[in-house]
């Protein structure tokens, strides 16, 4: 049950800080349009920098995981449990 309640935050609040950091890029995100720029174009330019953001999140959340489990680990080894 808590896990469940703690994937879906972790769904919803990366959604949620992606929709704020877009809707308070407008300007920026209109002139790539009015340049010429197709809305596919600037779609895939929004989602390429989301997907590298998660990319970048997942990777450090793995090496700060690996480093908090190779501690946990090491001091079970020293209790000897």
């Amino acid at each position: 049950m808590v896990l469940g309640i703690a994937l879906v935050y972790a769904g919803i609040s990366p959604a949620g800080t992606l929709l704020m950091a877009t809707s308070a890029r407008g300007a920026e995100l209109r002139s790539p349009r009015l340049a010429g720029a197709t809305q596919g174009r600037v779609l895939r330019v929004v989602v390429g920098e989301a997907s590298l953001g998660v990319v970048v999140g997942v990777v450090l959340g793995a090496a700060v995981t690996f480093v908090n489990l190779a501690g946990v680990v090491g001091a079970l080894g020293l209790l000897g449990v």
